[in-house]
């Protein structure tokens, strides 16, 4: 909506600003017209939360294998990419018999 009124980040900001001021006043002379009670969520009552005893062991702690890496690779150029998915496709498709794409 704030192109509409600028291109410039200041006339959209101020079309955001006037955006929410109109809905503003729409809802508060629409309550004003027509009143209608208050809406409100009702939550449900909290649970009550059991206590454990003491007498229950912690299950045992399975330490976790660490983290290695590899040596640090380069990653492919875009267009290198590109040229290999379009030869996996190319010989993919020359197998089932279609006609070559390049």
């Amino acid at each position: 909506m704030g192109r509409w009124y600028s291109h410039t980040p200041c006339g959209q900001a101020f079309a955001q600003i006037f955006a929410q001021w109109t809905w503003n006043i729409r809802l508060e002379r629409g309550q004003q017209l027509a009143p209608t009670e208050l809406r409100t969520t009702e939550f449900a009552p909290a649970h009550e939360v059991e206590k454990f005893s003491a007498n229950i062991l912690a299950p045992e702690a399975v330490p976790t294998p660490p983290v290695t890496y590899g040596l640090p690779q380069w990653a492919y150029p875009l267009l290198r990419m590109a040229s290999l998915v379009l030869r996996l496709l190319c010989s993919l498709m020359a197998r089932c018999g279609a006609p070559p794409i390049i």
